[in-house]
């Protein structure tokens, strides 16, 4: 294996061997499929957890370059097998090369594309978790209780529908390149201010995380239990790095929250989950919540394509 290497477009988890094989830094999702494939170059990084003494994997990284043609072979495999692209190759050696871009991967094959557009530096934003205007807070809390209390489980899945399809024409139009240029929008009603430089790619990536945790949250109300920890909207932020084959992790993370709440009985469950800004919600509200929360980030990729270089640089 040729050890050229250009510079890597994406920051590399910190404990990453040094070589051509990567983790972009907070993009794994601990799906087990790397450490389960090859366990002799990749290992879990673990943090301190309250369920478990001795910690909880918080993401995986390669531990160790591949150097043996089958632990190359199952690196690849690794490599093609990465949901959102977590896996990447800033190496130059013509045989691997040839070999992910047979596989579909020349997006994750850093000497192969240019890097990512930006419009521009990294803009000074609110932190992450800060929340919205109290004004604004407090009017859309009581839109939200007017929706709760008009809507019901038909019509809020119909308006998860609308939004889902809204968003599937969007996104169509989107390459590789387009998708992945983050652009500093207008913050539409709804959306903190730290999310306003996101790419197309990155709103699908946090849309298919926060459908995540809603159907965390509303699996565990409707069979009578509480849902571990706390909800956070800092928590459920994207990752920069992030590939166009998030199109089709955001599509499964909608057709599973669906089949959650089609599976549920009843969604007007006792027990209630608090929502950082609603306050406590039982599965209902929590349901209530997915298609308003798709249409704030339909409107936020509106923005972002309507303002994409259109020299096709950033």
């Amino acid at each position: 294996m040729s050890d050229n290497m250009v510079t890597p477009h994406y920051e590399r988890e910190p404990e990453n061997a040094p070589g051509p094989f990567y983790v972009g830094k907070d993009m794994c999702l601990t799906c087990s499929l790397p450490v389960g494939t090859a366990p002799e170059t990749i290992r879990y990084h673990d943090k301190p957890c309250a369920r478990c003494p001795e910690g909880c994997p918080d993401h995986c990284y390669v531990s160790r370059q591949p150097e043996t043609p089958e632990e190359i072979s199952r690196m690849l495999e690794v490599v093609a097998g990465s949901c959102i692209a977590a896996y990447r190759y800033c190496g130059t050696d013509p045989g691997i090369l040839r070999r992910l871009v047979e596989a579909g991967c020349k997006h994750q094959c850093d000497a192969l594309i240019p890097k990512p557009m930006t419009t521009l530096t990294e803009p000074k934003l609110a932190p992450p978790g800060a929340g919205l205007p109290a004004v604004e807070l407090f009017i859309g809390r009581r839109l939200f209780a007017l929706r709760r209390m008009t809507g019901n489980r038909e019509t809020f899945n119909a308006r998860f529908h609308t939004e889902r399809e809204l968003i599937r024409t969007l996104v169509s139009g989107c390459d590789a390149e387009s998708g992945a240029c983050r652009v500093l929008i207008k913050r539409p009603l709804g959306l903190e201010d730290s999310s306003r430089y996101w790419s197309v790619w990155m709103t699908l990536d946090h849309l298919r995380i926060v459908h995540g945790e809603f159907l965390r949250v509303i699996a565990a109300l409707t069979q009578g239990m509480m849902p571990e920890g706390e909800a956070s909207t800092a928590a459920v932020k994207p990752a920069v790095a992030v590939g166009p084959v998030v199109v089709d992790a955001y599509e499964a993370s909608c057709d599973a929250l669906l089949a959650v709440v089609a599976a549920a009985p009843d969604l007007e469950t006792p027990l209630r989950f608090a929502h950082p800004w609603f306050g406590p919600q039982n599965a209902a509200g929590w349901h209530a919540l997915a298609g308003g929360h798709m249409g704030i980030h339909r409107v936020q990729i509106q923005r972002i394509l309507a303002g994409l270089p259109t020299d096709g640089k950033g």
